[in-house]
């Protein structure tokens, strides 16, 4: 088996790991020999560049109001009788904040894990050389504007509970 083929089927595996991500963190391995690796487990003569988290996000961003009770505590509200209409779309927007999270850096994880060229990407030069094709730049570009639309999202869902606040 050639080592193209090899890191064609790591980009494969990492891409299908990355679509249904499992809560821990991956870790950016690069071996002596300049490969980049993406792994959950130690990869033996690596180093360890960067760790991805992967688990969900409890945090929020910005301050947490001090009249809500901490995560996991039903909310107080006077009399003890049900969670008023703000709260309850507070909790919404909270959730909606925590997927769009979760949906950015998986975004993100996608984009690096397909950095690499595919086969069909390059293409030879006369002096023996070889160069990116257009539809390389054009998978890049998605997967940007895949990243891109994540944050967008991101960015809305901080607006939509700003707004309750």
């Amino acid at each position: 088996m050639d080592a193209g083929f090899a890191a064609k089927r790591l980009i494969a595996g990492l891409a299908l790991m990355a679509a249904g991500i499992p809560a821990g963190a991956i870790e950016k391995y690069v071996t002596p020999e300049g490969k980049v690796i993406y792994s959950d487990k130690a990869v033996p003569g690596a180093q360890s560049i960067k760790k991805i988290d992967t688990a969900p996000s409890e945090q929020t961003e910005g301050p947490l109001r001090r009249d809500r009770p901490s995560a996991g505590m039903p909310p107080a509200t006077p009399g003890g009788g049900a969670a008023s209409a703000s709260d309850t779309q507070l909790d919404a927007a909270l959730k909606a904040i925590r997927e769009a999270s979760d949906a950015l850096d998986a975004a993100k994880i996608k984009l690096e894990v397909n950095r690499e060229p595919q086969e069909n990407e390059r293409q030879g030069t006369v002096s023996g050389r070889s160069r990116l094709k257009d539809n390389y730049f054009e998978r890049i570009k998605q997967l940007e504007k895949g990243v891109e639309d994540a944050q967008e999202r991101l960015n809305e869902a901080y607006r939509a509970r700003n707004n309750l606040r």
